[in-house]
């Protein structure tokens, strides 16, 4: 069953050249990027694992792993195909800046 009540508005976007003048948004941008490096090296890590998984197991299919703070290594078979997210934006909040 959906929740019929959202968990967010989007309230808009705001143009780049206009956002750069937000206080703390190079900050940001920096931490961002940073965050997202870190990101892109987790997933191929964990691509690697899953292959080894896999092949280790004979499995076919999609699989996942998480580690437990003990470090124990549970490893699940997605029974579901996950779903793409999905974005939409809203009005254009430039002229608010």
């Amino acid at each position: 069953m959906v929740d019929p009540t959202p968990k967010t508005k989007t309230l808009g976007t705001i143009d780049a050249t206009k956002a750069k003048k937000i206080a703390g948004i190079a900050e940001y941008a920096k931490a961002a990027a940073a965050l997202a490096d870190a990101r892109k090296a987790t997933a191929a890590a964990k691509a690697k694992v899953k292959d080894a998984i896999k092949k280790s197991l004979n499995e076919d299919g999609d699989i996942d792993f998480s580690v437990e703070s003990n470090g124990t290594v549970r490893v699940f078979k997605n029974l579901i195909e996950k779903k793409p997210r999905t974005t939409n934006s809203g009005p254009d909040l430039s002229e608010k800046f």
